[in-house]
């Protein structure tokens, strides 16, 4: 054996042989080609340039709604800024509409039809923020507005792949950042952003990032759509019975999305589910000699989170109890994995960021046109009547009735539609409600 050859002492002509080919080519095939480069420019110029102060003007120029037929935008002549400002509402609904879709097929055990109904879920919300960012995504109708209002016309791409490749760069901006630290909040003085400066390690951007890990990759939904609407996928696979984490996963992202008095109760599940994540990881890099138990250091995140924002410290650990909110939807939004409990609750946390900013949205209008035009949706949705003796708000009360007293009884999803659930099921199979108590009322 040659000693030389071995440590790297290797001739000329072993240099130029295949192994050095096979290097290069390894290279070669890692290196983005000149379509991919030119694609990665276009989010990342489009991301960079576009501003969503042109939607936030588009707001004022919606309407007027008068009754329940008159139109978001006008008919003909819609300006560009409010045409966006009226998508962003538009995608955010339908959004909803999907992610309702979602769950009915969950009630009723269809996971491949769920599975493709959350990735449109996730795609409509996605579009939703894009467009408070000044962004629109619009087979043959692509443009953004810059720092001025102004429309930029851009090159179209596909929808899905514009999404995928949007998204990566959307998440680095500083309106999504801002939207992700300082709307979702422990207290009304207590942000996100507050609570991760106490935590210190945490990447808001890294885990918006992580739930649209669906939109980098569209080919887990073509081939989800695919089976979903022309496979017999069922003919080589057996009928599996529905378990109990899989209805109970159902009542889990519900009780997410009901009030908890301060807001929407996911804002105050997230943030326990940080500090609960970041406390074990705190108390290991603790320098002293008597490591600190869970509650000392939790403890400690609440006399910095209260030093920086002056709420009472006696309040923050009261809201800082991860037993009273459901962790385990979150930690299925962050596992890098596609099955249809991962797709769901992506769906279900990029619509609550949707809604974010369309609560943002409405509280800057000047008009009452947006706010009127929603009840009119959930009106024509079947959600809520004007003429009923129920407010807005209140409406909220008949859902948690029916996630609190919703039964868990195998076998599922039998019990589901028993006499016991039946009128319950039919709620929660409309998640699309919450947006008359998170967003309207």
């Amino acid at each position: 054996m040659n000693i030389g050859n071995q440590r790297g002492g290797a001739s000329k002509s072993a240099k130029r042989g295949s192994t050095s080919k096979s290097a290069h080519s390894a290279r070669r095939a890692n290196r983005p080609t000149p379509t991919q480069a030119a694609f990665t420019k276009w989010c990342t110029d489009i991301c960079t340039s576009s501003d969503g102060v042109g939607t936030l003007r588009g707001l004022s120029s919606l309407g007027p709604i008068n009754s329940i037929s008159d139109l978001l935008i006008p008919a003909a002549g819609a300006s560009p800024q409010a045409v966006l400002a009226a998508e962003q509402l538009v995608h955010l609904i339908e959004g909803w509409r999907y992610a309702a879709a979602a769950t009915s097929a969950l009630l009723n055990h269809a996971n491949g039809q769920a599975l493709h109904l959350a990735y449109y879920a996730e795609l409509r919300a996605a579009m939703s923020l894009f467009a408070w960012s000044g962004i629109r995504v619009k087979r043959n109708g692509f443009y953004y507005l810059d720092s001025k209002g102004l429309r930029q016309a851009v090159t179209p791409q596909k929808t899905h792949d514009a999404v995928w490749g949007l998204w990566n760069q959307w998440v680095h901006r500083s309106d999504a950042k801002r939207l992700f630290n300082e709307q979702i909040k422990l207290l009304p003085s207590v942000n996100l952003g507050h609570v991760l400066s106490s935590v210190q390690y945490v990447n808001a951007s890294a885990t918006l990032a992580s739930w649209g890990f669906d939109l980098w990759d569209p080919s887990h939904d073509h081939f989800a759509r695919n089976n979903a609407s022309y496979e017999a996928g069922l003919a080589s696979k057996p009928l599996l019975p529905m378990a109990t984490p899989d209805a109970q996963l159902i009542l889990d992202i519900w009780r997410l999305f009901l009030s908890d008095g301060t807001s929407l109760a996911f804002d105050a599940a997230l943030i326990n589910y940080i500090v609960a994540d970041a406390v074990p990881k705190l108390i290991s890099q603790s320098q002293v000699s008597q490591k600190p138990t869970f509650n000392e250091q939790l403890n400690d995140v609440a006399i910095s989170i209260a030093a920086t924002t002056g709420a009472s410290e006696a309040d923050i650990l009261r809201r800082l109890n991860r037993t009273a909110y459901p962790s385990n939807p979150f930690a299925l939004a962050a596992a890098s994995a596609a099955n249809v409990e991962n797709v769901v609750c992506r769906g279900f946390f990029l619509l609550r960021m949707a809604m974010s900013a369309a609560k943002m949205s409405i509280s800057a209008a000047s008009n009452n046109a947006i706010k009127q035009w929603m009840e009119n949706w959930l009106s024509h949705a079947g959600i809520w009547s004007p003429t009923a003796a129920v407010a807005l708000f209140d409406l909220e009360e008949d859902y948690r009735i029916a996630v609190d007293e919703f039964t868990l009884n195998p076998p599922y999803p039998q019990s589901f539609w028993d006499a016991a659930n039946v009128s319950r099921s039919a709620r929660l199979a409309r998640p699309d409600a919450c947006i008359a108590w998170g967003l309207v009322a």
